[in-house]
């Protein structure tokens, strides 16, 4: 089977003062599944579930998701489940990732997915690039899993990346560094998380450029390593302490 080329697009608005979703577009093997439970009514905001086919993306397979809070909107971005990544083909092509989103001057985005579940064997590669308008706020989750922990498999995938580009554009025409973020690392997860991406000031926006957030390099196997990057000079590495067992 070739590698499976898919993509969604998702837009919130401000319609009769409430978050409303204005765009809900995908192609396979994406699938997005528009959500609206009691609290997220009760605040005015939208919800918007991220699925695939399968249950889980293939060795090679490329995903492209383009998201969008307009001036003003809260939008909370989840998934349905843990995705999985499987084996990767005899290409070794891994599998692909991406996100794209945009947040719009006073408007709020939640991208708070569960963990994303490699098998053994898998490869897989991740990019998230957000970019901020003045006043814009973001929650962003990035996290992985071990792997199939009850059928033997921990930290067993072939490799792993994923990094996240936080931009945003301030009065006056310069571009302002990210918060402070974090990762947690050791036994079966993880995890890096990012600040609020608030920026405040009024007038037109200047132009932003990329400022990295975390770039997380996983390689599986014994004696396997977390590569941790964090803003555009400060490098970490954490030792995970894996031992495989025969």
């Amino acid at each position: 089977m070739s590698a499976r080329r898919g993509a969604a697009w998702l837009t919130a608005a401000v319609e009769g003062g409430v978050t409303r979703l204005t765009r809900v577009a995908h192609r396979a093997p994406m699938r997005l599944l528009p959500m609206q439970p009691p609290s997220v009514a009760a605040a005015g905001a939208a919800a918007c579930a991220l699925g695939s086919y399968g249950g889980g993306l293939l060795g090679g397979d490329v995903v492209d998701l383009h998201v969008r809070a307009e001036r003003g909107a809260a939008l909370a971005l989840t998934t349905q489940a843990s995705t999985k990544i499987y084996k990767a083909k005899a290409d070794g092509v891994p599998t692909q990732q991406r996100l794209t989103a945009e947040v719009a001057a006073g408007a709020l985005l939640v991208v708070a997915p569960d963990p994303l579940v490699p098998f053994a064997q898998s490869a897989y590669a991740g990019l998230q690039r957000y970019a901020l308008e003045p006043g814009a706020s973001l929650v962003a989750v990035d996290w992985v899993g071990s792997g199939r922990v009850s059928n033997g498999e921990r930290w067993a995938h072939g490799s792993y990346s994923s990094r996240t580009e936080l931009s945003w554009a301030t009065a006056g025409g310069s571009a302002a560094p990210p918060g402070g973020g974090g990762v947690a690392a050791g036994g079966d997860s993880a995890a890096a998380t990012g600040g609020d991406g608030a920026a405040a000031g009024g007038g037109a926006a200047g132009a932003s450029r990329p400022w990295l957030v975390e770039a997380v390099q996983v390689v599986g196997g014994r004696g396997s390593e977390l590569a941790f990057d964090l803003g555009e000079t400060v490098r970490l590495w954490l030792g995970l302490g894996l031992e495989v067992e025969p």
